[in-house]
């Protein structure tokens, strides 16, 4: 059977990748905008906190071959990885 997978996104077109943004950026691009209330924030660097320990991190990113490309991916889950998908809908509520 084939894996499927899952990515959260919005309509905003990310103009480095010409990609639909995820929400990982988009939160931040919300944070760093100031965009978002106190509670907003402190809710938000929770979930960043249960990701950077529990999401595990390329050793490579192979989406470009230019030397000196920006080392930047675009996230995708397992559709197996509940409790990731879980923590994602956290970071925007209305997405589910």
């Amino acid at each position: 059977m084939r894996e499927t997978y899952v990515r959260f996104v919005t309509a905003n077109i990310d103009e480095s990748s010409g990609r639909r943004q995820g929400l990982f950026q988009a939160a931040g691009d919300l944070e760093d905008g100031k965009e978002l209330r106190d509670y907003e924030v402190a809710d938000l660097k929770a979930v960043w906190a249960w990701f950077n320990e529990h999401l595990e991190k390329p050793e490579r990113f192979s989406r470009s071959q230019r030397s000196g490309a920006a080392p930047k991916a675009i996230s995708w889950f397992k559709s197996t990885a509940i409790e990731h998908i879980g923590r994602m809908h956290a970071i925007w509520p209305d997405s589910k």
